[in-house]
């Protein structure tokens, strides 16, 4: 590792001073040369540079790619711009007008012009691939926009852009971030570019530029004073006043917002680690994350260690105080501390919390040296006590972050402390929870916060980026406010800019966003703006009245029955414009209730979808052509002709319903969904094939199941394909001659055929479970009657479908009604215990013994295939006294989850039979009873039902525990970690294992997960198949023979896109090396470099001119190289896929290496 990171370390031993320097970044080497002219510094490249470059590659065995080397002058005398030339390795470099550094473009004259055009068409090209994912809500679009198109703009930005100058950049970028804004937004072009920003809550682009720089300076001065980037600083701040006409150095202006001083007392934060051999200074650090076991655990310090002290930090009135104490037997305090921290502006409660633990340790140490003096007894173990978690934190993992310098403090000490014999424990402790010591320190820090600093350390970095942040918020306000656009929106909401507008379009689908945006920015299909853009010759509303926003929410009388709608959602929210569309009030400050601010725009959306007028269409469905086109229909006044084609839900209806425009629209929209996710080159497959079936695989498969014939649709399948093909192309950087089949299961992506068909046959499935009163039964009753069906008439895709499935497996499931609980409903159970914490939970059930006269334990289990439930209640000497054993069924009909349902209905069931027996046997009724079962997801189902698998046994568990509850008995359920050693529960897995034979012996129905489950298997199976007997992906079957599999994914996951490139060449075989090339007529033959022919496996294995690569990879991946397969990823039948993952992704990533090394794989087209 030291010779990979250091190879260079020869080459770059240059001092860099006014006269030049060197520097390289892995294998990209940089050198330069300050002079009076360009000839006198060519001359000294040539004569001193160039021999020294060149005796160090023939030294190391490395070579300089001529074509690659640049050569620029940097000067803004033209004459000297294109001057002279130089040699290297025979070959003539001339001066360019521009060079590539790092990623940033130096023109001449440093003026950043080219970089800037640079960065804008990146951008821009970006941007357009964002305009493709027109399903995506805003709030995605705007992550999006400030993940992929703001670093583009931003990288390196400190280099060169000047706040203070750069108008015309600044035009530029704008406009970038004006067309994503758009898109965003779904505004009109016309909407002024500071709306849109505030609309959606992005910093505009020259102050986010100028809190990037002032972040940076502001990170830059945090550095040691040893760092070479003082060196520039110094320079930077001699320069910021400087007022002459030479060069501008953008660091410098950047400086000339900032205030000097405030820079200069800032801490020091140093970028070194902490040596990792070094001892810790304290003996313990302890985090409990458990409040009530924390309290215990505290209360335990303070009888085990000679010493506790307690700090705590508290602030008022804009300061900030810390505190630490000691207190004696009697809670009496012995030593104290108090510390004024500072103004919050400049402090964080972390921080003094910090702060409070560094005078925590003084106090120990004074009160050791105190006890030795006095009494000569030593102190062994203190214990600090906090209740700051994140302090604690910070101290078990020092980073180089904010506060550094008082976290170092903190472990000098307790090192120093150490040293002397003390130990010294770190524990945390709940705050405010009535403890005598927490309690005194928090009292001591709330007198404490008082103005002053009465501690050594400089203020923070986190608060000086805070108040930078702060600071460009204001001037955003300012600036908005007196800008002459946007006056309309001002009016709605006065309150802007502020973070409420991202929650009002977040979460809206597209179209509503795009009303939305009408509504609130005033650029809207209305007449007063149709009429402003020569639209319309009039600005009149159908009342005869001028139709603006106000007139159409509030006066229009054609809208009366709307309105009044509108105003029985919303109530008094109607009588204010600003509230009716999210605005909010200047002293509210953004910060009203969100939940009624979103239940009235989202009312006021209604309101306006209603009003937008409606296209209505004609169409006659029949198959007889003479038909198409017969008579028409007269609507408010208007003839409506017959359509080829009519849009009903996003569905393109036509006469013969054969759905071909559907088809033709659907590939159209994914398509261009396809393109422009080519547009997004810098994400990973994972990441590509996430946005393929979030964005493209919806927009094919929309209404499929009533459109898509399984058994027939060959014509649909073949267009359909081709847009799959397409993207996985696109996801695995994959040669275009790679068929379609391998890249589905390289992608681990679902053919389309099969995909279809899964989402029908689990449609069927799930419809089917719907109660037999639903209308959807008579569409079931004849798809049933007609799959059998081969007449000639128009097809049926629902039958054509029910044909891939078993009808009797159908007819066999449970029934899962839509209709939601009614919400007044009684709780059928007292309480639903369940507590997270597995020994406080076990105790608990142990104490249930004693405080519930009734005590029913039910638990499930699973063997050889099948499941069973049981249910028990002990007696006094926790012996079996009842117990039930139920035959659940085999696993592929039935889960554990709903097995332990079962469990708890038939418990509820021993529960009212126990009931009954001890009040006819007792004296007197019994009034409580508990459940005890050990299955937490059941326990959910049942405290909150909803229309999912199992709803049957979760409504028969309520209204039998309603029963139990008539009858005055107060009936809980209760979670106990299973496998504890609690005899009930022990008991009921025993029992239930028992019941765990083939059979049934409960009365609810088949399951909808199951079956789901079950049509998912056999399309997998089917995969399978067809993926073995496939024609296609020889290659990628001998290195990988348990494909189709997951393990596919984690391979290609997180690889860069260079680096998926390379491996999709090794496992498909389709690559640039001379076999494929000569097969595609890229070669004459298809031989190595060394005479054999050119394989994947020879290049990996044999070829002897890789040798020494070889010895590399082999010492990375140990052992030797057994074979392709096991090199590349692969599985043999009988692993299904599931090694070691972790060894496969690092034997996968040195093979990776050795590829790129070998550069058998980069093109060799002509």
């Amino acid at each position: 590792m030291y010779s990979e990171s250091f190879f260079n370390c020869d080459l770059v031993d240059q001092p860099v001073d006014f006269h030049g320097g060197a520097s390289a970044f892995i294998d990209d080497y940089f050198r330069w040369r300050v002079g009076w002219s360009a000839e006198e510094n060519l001359a000294k490249i040539q004569s001193e540079d160039i021999p020294r470059i060149e005796a160090w590659a023939q030294k190391t065995g490395s070579s300089f790619a001529a074509e690659k080397t640049e050569l620029i002058h940097i000067t803004r005398k033209r004459s000297e711009q294109c001057q002279g030339q130089i040699l290297m390795n025979g070959n003539t470099i001339t001066p360019s007008t521009t060079a590539k550094l790092l990623g940033v473009i130096f023109d001449h004259e440093l003026r950043w012009k080219e970089h800037v055009q640079q960065v804008v068409k990146r951008a821009t090209k970006v941007n357009i691939a964002l305009g493709g994912l027109r399903q995506l809500r805003p709030e995605q679009m705007r992550q999006l926009y400030e993940a992929c198109v703001v670093p583009v703009i931003d990288y390196a930005s400190t280099v060169w852009h000047d706040p203070l100058r750069d108008k015309t950049h600044l035009r530029q970028l704008r406009t970038v971030q004006r067309t994503a804004l758009i898109r965003v937004l779904s505004a009109f072009r016309t909407v002024a570019t500071s709306t849109l920003e505030v609309e959606a809550h992005v910093l505009p682009t020259h102050l986010r530029l100028c809190h990037h720089g002032q972040n940076t300076i502001t990170r830059l001065h945090t550095l040691p004073q040893k760092h070479p980037i003082w060196d520039t600083l110094l320079r930077a701040q001699r320069r910021r006043n400087n007022v002459r006409t030479r060069a501008r150095f953008p660091l410098a202006e950047t400086l000339k917002t900032m205030s000097p001083e405030r820079l200069h007392e800032l801490e020091m934060i140093d970028p070194t680690p902490l040596p990792p051999w070094r001892t810790e200074p304290f003996s313990k650090i302890e985090i409990e994350p458990d409040r009530e076991i924390a309290m215990e655990r505290a209360e335990q310090a303070r009888s085990n260690s000679d010493i506790v002290i307690y700090s705590d930090t508290s602030g008022r009135q804009g300061h900030l105080g810390a505190a630490a104490v000691a207190l004696d037997d009697s809670l009496e305090t012995t030593e104290k501390i108090q510390i004024q921290v500072g103004p919050m502006e400049g402090w964080s409660v972390h921080a003094a919390e910090l702060i409070g633990i560094l005078y925590a340790i003084n106090i120990i140490n004074k009160i050791a040296l105190q006890r030795r003096r006095s009494t000569d007894a030593r102190v062994r173990s203190t214990t600090i006590l906090s209740d700051s978690m994140s302090a604690i934190q910070a101290i078990q993992n020092p980073g180089n972050k904010s506060g550094q310098q008082i976290i170092h403090a903190i472990l000098r000490a307790a090192a120093n402390t150490k040293t002397h014999g003390i130990a010294v424990r770190l524990q945390w402790m709940p705050g405010h929870c009535e403890a005598p010591g927490n309690d005194t320190a928090d009292q001591l820090a709330k007198e404490a916060a008082t103005p002053g600093k009465t501690h050594p350390f400089s203020p923070l970095l986190s608060r000086e980026r805070a108040h930078i942040r702060k600071g460009i918020h204001t001037q955003w306000e300012r600036e908005w406010k007196e800008c002459r656009n946007g006056g309309h929106l001002r009016v709605i909401d006065n309150a802007l800019p502020a973070k409420y507008t991202r929650r009002l379009y977040g979460s809206l689908p597209r179209n509503r966003a795009y009303l939305l945006t009408q509504l609130r920015t005033g650029h809207c299909w209305l007449s007063t703006y149709a009429k402003a853009f020569r639209f319309r010759d009039d600005d009149l509303c159908v009342c005869g009245e001028r139709e603006s926003l106000i007139h159409v929410l509030l006066d229009c009388p054609a809208l009366r029955d709307l309105r009044r709608e509108l105003r029985g959602k919303i109530g008094d929210a109607f009588n204010s414009m600003s509230t009716l569309l999210g605005g909010s009030g200047e002293r509210g400050r953004g910060r009203p209730d969100n939940a009624s601010r979103a239940k009235t725009v989202e009312a006021v959306l209604d309101f306006a979808e209603a009003f937008a007028s409606e296209k209505t269409e004609l169409i006659h469905l029949t198959r007889k052509k003479g038909e198409h086109s017969v008579g028409k229909v007269t609507f408010n006044g208007t003839d409506i002709k017959p359509s080829p084609t009519a849009k009903l839900l996003g569905v393109v209806f036509d006469h013969g319903l054969r759905w071909k425009e559907h088809i033709q629209q659907a590939i159209k929209r994914a398509t261009k969904t396809a393109i422009a996710l080519n547009g997004l080159r810098h994400l990973r497959p994972e990441q590509m094939r996430q946005l393929y079936q979030a964005c493209v695989t919806p927009t094919l498969d929309y209404a499929s199941t009533v459109w898509h014939d399984p058994l027939r649709d060959k014509t649909h399948l073949r267009h359909l394909n081709t847009v799959q093909r397409t993207v996985l192309i696109r996801v695995l950087s994959a040669f275009r001659t790679v068929a379609t089949a391998t890249l589905e299961v390289e992608a681990h992506v679902v053919p389309t055929h099969l995909r279809l068909r899964h989402r029908a046959q689990c449609t069927i499935a799930r419809l089917h479970t719907l109660p037999r009163d639903h209308p959807i039964w008579n569409a079931l009753s004849r798809a049933q009657n007609r799959r059998n069906n081969v007449g000639s008439y128009a097809r049926f895709p629902l039958a054509e479908a029910m044909k891939t499935m078993d009808v009797d497996r159908l007819n066999e499931l449970e029934t899962i009604d839509p209709r939601p609980l009614p919400p007044w409903r009684t709780k059928a159970f007292l309480e639903i215990e369940l507590e997270l914490d597995r020994e406080t939970a076990r105790e608990r059930a142990e104490s249930t013994r004693e405080t519930s006269e009734v005590v029913v334990y039910s638990d499930a289990s699973g063997r050889k295939g099948h499941l069973g439930a049981a249910i028990v209640t002990l007696n006094g000497d926790k012996e079996v006294l009842e117990s039930r054993q139920v035959q659940v069924g085999p696993m592929d009909r039935w889960s554990v989850h709903v097995a332990e349902l079962i469990g708890i209905f038939y418990a509820v069931d021993m529960v009212f039979m126990l009931v009954h027996q001890r009040t006819d046997r007792e004296h007197g009724p019994v009034s409580t009873a508990t459940i005890l079962c050990d299955s937490r997801s059941a326990l959910q189902a049942i405290e909150n039902p909803r229309n999912r698998s199992g709803q049957r046994i979760v409504h028969a568990i309520t209204q039998a525990a309603s029963e139990v509850q008539a009858a005055n008995v107060k009936l809980r359920l209760q979670w106990v970690p299973g496998h504890c050693e609690n005899v009930g529960n022990d008991a009921a897995d025993r029992l239930a294992k028992e019941a765990a034979q083939p059979g049934k012996t409960h009365p609810f129905r088949l399951l909808l997960s199951r079956e789901t489950a079950l049509v998912r298997s056999k399309t997998h199976a089917q995969w399978e198949q067809e993926w073995k007997t496939s024609i296609k992906g020889a290659h990628l079957r001998q290195i990988d023979s348990g494909l189709p599999a997951r393990h596919t994914r984690k391979l290609y996951g997180n690889l860069p896109r260079s680096r998926a490139y390379l491996l999709t060449q090794l496992r498909t075989g389709h690559n640039w090396l001379s076999t494929y090339a000569k097969k595609f007529g890229f070669r004459d033959d298809d031989l190595c470099e060394c005479g054999t022919r050119e394989t994947v496996a020879h290049v990996l294995l044999e070829c002897l001119r890789l040798r020494e690569l070889r010895i590399e990879l082999r010492r990375k991946i140990g052992g030797t190289l057994s074979g392709v397969s096991s090199l590349l990823g692969g599985s043999t039948e009988g692993d299904k896929g599931k090694p070691d993952t972790v060894s496969r992704a690092k034997t996968v990533q040195a093979v990776l290496d050795f590829a790129e090394a070998s550069q058998r794989f980069r093109s060799r087209a002509p």
